[in-house]
């Protein structure tokens, strides 16, 4: 790993016999959140009116986790043997509760036939530089799948190939349509231990599915305005939806999740949505899984996850970072779910 004391260190760092592709040249090999002109990403480009309807406090929530770049994948293809990455990230420390593989690591994996996919490394930074390039081994001519930070911002990226190679675009995602994600600190990916065992991508790559996460930590609130962001996405083939743990009470919260809801559905009236239970407070827990009953007795396509039932065979202590947040077992079990209940519909 080279790490780099200053920004123009990093800017005149190249490696010698390769071609480099930073982000605005790789844009289109980018998946899970628009690259905007500014040379960034961005989950929802006009925050204010989402940052007028709440307190300080969670509006700075929204702007901190805006332009984080979880979800955010890279795939691409090259005959090259080797792959380097060269990065310059906002922060220099692990994010609260997550390891810094997962907080600033850029999780690799390889695809084989039959969207077998291998994890080849992870490529993080220690603290506390934010800094950093490294060379890694590949296979030539298998399509690699990048997974970006979950809590940090790329401030700039790029990618080296040996001069001799090519760098083409992958085949499409297999599974027709996205998944959309809306959820909190955990959907977002705490506390994984790389960026790809968020229970999201571990889904993406179940399905070979494209996913977009809109989660954003300590601000997951389900705002009406937010419903009408959602609702708009084209291609939408599913809907999770982990909303409760941020509500401000059982008030906001039971009065605000019929709403989210009925305005997604309105738009996308036959798509599957997963409502994620909470495992914590039971009567946020009995709200959501009464809501489900109700919807389904209406024949809606609605599905449940019990977490208490998912996770009763697992020890806490394993469950979870900080009786919280979970470990890459409890993100894999979410993502079975999911997995299993989307491959049950009607999609």
């Amino acid at each position: 790993m080279n790490y780099f004391d200053t920004i123009e260190d990093y800017n005149s760092f190249s490696i010698e016999n390769t071609h480099l592709f930073n982000l605005w040249e790789l844009k289109n090999f980018l998946y899970g959140a628009p690259f905007s002109a500014k040379n960034s990403f961005e989950k929802i480009s006009n925050l204010e009116p989402i940052k007028k309807i709440n307190s300080k406090m969670h509006a700075k929530y929204f702007e901190d986790n805006n332009t984080v770049s979880s979800g955010v994948r890279l795939r691409f293809k090259t005959n090259s043997e080797y792959l380097s990455i060269k990065a310059h990230l906002k922060s220099k420390y692990a994010k609260h509760k997550t390891l810094l593989t997962n907080s600033s690591g850029f999780d690799i994996y390889q695809i084989l036939p039959n969207n077998k996919y291998i994890h080849l490394t992870v490529v993080a930074p220690d603290e506390p530089f934010n800094l950093f390039a490294h060379t890694i081994k590949v296979i030539p001519n298998y399509p690699i799948e990048i997974y970006f930070p979950s809590y940090n911002v790329v401030l700039d990226f790029s990618i080296a190939i040996t001069l001799d190679s090519t760098l083409l675009p992958c085949p499409g995602y297999t599974f027709e349509g996205k998944i959309i994600f809306y959820g909190n600190s955990i959907t977002q990916g705490a506390s994984a231990s790389r960026s790809g065992n968020a229970f999201p991508n571990i889904v993406s790559r179940s399905l070979d599915a494209d996913i977009v996460n809109y989660s954003f930590s300590g601000a997951c609130k389900a705002e009406k305005v937010m419903a009408e962001i959602i609702s708009s996405i084209d291609y939408m083939a599913a809907l999770v939806i982990d909303y409760s743990r941020n509500a401000n009470s059982y008030k906001e919260f039971s009065e605000r999740y019929p709403e989210f809801y009925s305005i997604i559905r309105k738009r996308h009236q036959n798509i599957p949505i997963i409502l994620i239970g909470d495992f914590f407070e039971k009567n946020y827990d009995r709200f959501i899984k009464d809501f489900f009953l109700q919807k389904k007795k209406e024949h809606e396509n609605i599905f449940y996850i019990n977490l208490t039932h998912l996770f009763e065979d697992i020890n806490r202590i394993f469950l979870s970072m900080d009786n919280i947040h979970y470990t890459d077992i409890g993100m894999y079990r979410v993502a079975n779910k999911i997995v299993e209940y989307l491959k049950g519909s009607n999609i």
